[in-house]
């Protein structure tokens, strides 16, 4: 009950989260008792990128949307759903069974309010600047296909967590067919870099207003530099280059794989990107403010 109730981890990984599953199970093991449910409180995810929702809620004020502040209620309603699940013991199959009916009906109830993070967190990533704070500036972001289309997603009389649930906008103009092509392409952003909200995620523990949060963390910090490495990254991956012995000669592989166009080479231009973008975010997005400067 313990472990059910006041136990929480994530991790990129999911296997590290399978692992602390079945650990986690083992401390508390009881004869004859199934798998204990813990997924409402293990979860795989990124928790260095994150949206606050408090955050996000000003920031779209600021630009002069509207939101529904009754939304707020699927948080509440999550969370009576979860405390629930906490409240079970799983002593046969048909608890379990109920504990994972559960934790499902609280995550379709916060997934409009988790969308609205994933949109906020992507465009960090995607558009240098975001977030501002009028439509001016808003028009002027990105390309020039680019800003209209968030002009036309982000109007003051759209729902924009309905529209992002739905992923579409009646209408046959530009700006609104590149509107539609952006929920998509979000989802995607947001499913590859494993966004991680704690406000959706944990509604038992956080609150709008800021209150709640954790009586204690144990972290495993990041230590690996974020900047991409190239001769290391080529070196995962490639045995020829990984058993050179001088650093020249591995750098000359690595230019013949560019110079021929390589698969391996493709990969590692688009691993630079999403190398520069996670920097750029985790410098600019405020979370962090003593990684505002120097190498990460």
């Amino acid at each position: 009950m313990i472990l059910k109730k006041t136990i929480f981890g994530v991790d990129k990984n999911p296997m590290a989260i399978e692992l602390a599953k079945t650990a986690l199970w083992l401390h508390t093991f009881t004869v004859g008792a199934p798998l204990s449910f813990l997924d409402h409180h293990l979860k795989c995810g990124d928790s260095l990128h994150g949206e606050q929702l408090g955050t996000v809620l000003r920031g779209m004020q600021d630009l002069g949307m509207l939101f529904q502040m009754g939304e707020l209620n699927r948080l509440d309603i999550a969370a009576k759903s979860l405390e629930l699940v906490a409240d079970f013991t799983d002593v046969d199959i048909a608890e379990a069974q109920r504990s994972k009916t559960l934790a499902a009906e609280a995550q379709a109830q916060v997934a409009p309010l988790h969308a609205l993070l994933d949109f906020w967190r992507a465009l960090r990533w995607l558009v240098p600047g975001w977030p501002v704070n009028s439509a001016v500036k808003l028009a002027k972001l990105g390309d020039e296909s680019f800003g209209p289309a968030l002009v036309e997603l982000l109007s003051p009389a759209r729902n924009l967590a309905a529209v992002l649930m739905e992923g579409h906008i009646d209408g046959k103009a530009d700006a609104v067919v590149a509107a539609n092509s952006l929920p998509a392409r979000i989802r995607v952003l947001a499913q590859r870099e494993q966004f991680f909200h704690w406000w959706t995620a944990f509604p038992t523990v956080f609150k709008v207003d800021g209150a709640g949060g954790f009586d204690a963390v144990i972290g495993n910090p990041p230590w690996d530099r974020i900047k991409l490495q190239e001769v290391e990254w080529f070196a995962e991956r490639e045995p020829k280059i990984a058993i050179q012995a001088r650093a020249s000669d591995r750098k000359k592989l690595i230019a013949e794989l560019e110079k021929k166009g390589a698969p391996l080479w493709a990969q590692y231009q688009e691993a630079t990107v999403r190398a520069e973008a996670n920097a750029r975010v985790l410098a600019k997005s405020g979370d962090y403010p003593l990684l505002g400067g120097g190498e990460l």
